[in-house]
């Protein structure tokens, strides 16, 4: 399974990629706890006994807060896109180690766009999914379990009731393989216009020459659209 490979790849980094989740987390935590903290600050002010260090005190707490949460976006993001850089690079040096072991044949029928895609469009999709899709993932998922247990504990019948309203939603999923599909096709148009500009550029002197600008003009223009 693709996605396997892809985690074998970013093992190394796993640590990292913990670290990133966990903040999520907490900002999770911090989003949820402010408001809270807030309306109780205010609910427990009264304006007739309001001191300038009361004010001091409730700026301090909220100046607290939107720290914590700027120092816990500063560490998911430092450690996802470690973690998803150095995936992307590790795939990139596995990738044209295994280029060098193919045979001279397999060269003469791959188009160079495709390998050119590989290098920069694959790497750049391992690079999202490592530093963006996996940590936001596994932190959604822990906090979905928690909000559920929440819910459960509060009040099981209106659970229920907001658990119907997903029905649909999941029902909508087959959509998402459509998307794919279109995404496939785009990539593979994609690579087969990068393979044919690499083409262009390299001969451009013979092109000149034989004058078919016009020609190879329409041809690319036909890739883009």
């Amino acid at each position: 399974m693709l996605l396997q490979r892809i985690l074998l790849l970013c093992r190394p980094y796993a640590r990292h990629l913990a670290i990133s989740v966990f903040a999520l987390l907490g900002i999770t935590a911090v989003n949820l706890a402010a408001p809270m903290l807030v309306r109780g600050l205010i609910d427990g002010l009264d304006l007739s006994t309001l001191t300038m260090k009361d004010l001091l005190a409730g700026a301090a707490l909220l100046a607290g807060i939107y720290l914590l949460r700027a120092a816990l976006t500063f560490v998911t993001a430092q450690t996802s896109h470690f973690a998803s850089l150095r995936t992307a690079g590790d795939f990139q040096k596995t990738l044209y180690a295994h280029l060098q072991r193919l045979p001279r044949s397999f060269f003469q029928d791959m188009k160079t766009g495709d390998l050119l895609n590989r290098f920069s469009n694959d790497a750049n999709q391992i690079e999202e999914l490592v530093s963006h899709v996996l940590p936001d993932f596994a932190a959604n998922v822990l906090t979905l379990a928690g909000a559920v247990a929440l819910m459960l504990a509060i009040n099981p019948a209106l659970a229920f009731a907001t658990f119907l309203t997903l029905i649909p939603i999941l029902a909508c999923s087959a959509l998402y393989q459509k998307t794919g599909e279109k995404f496939d096709k785009m990539f593979a148009a994609d690579a087969e216009f990068t393979g044919a500009l690499q083409e262009n550029i390299s001969g451009m002197r013979e092109i000149q020459l034989f004058n078919r600008q016009a020609h190879e003009q329409g041809r690319l223009a036909g890739l883009i659209d």
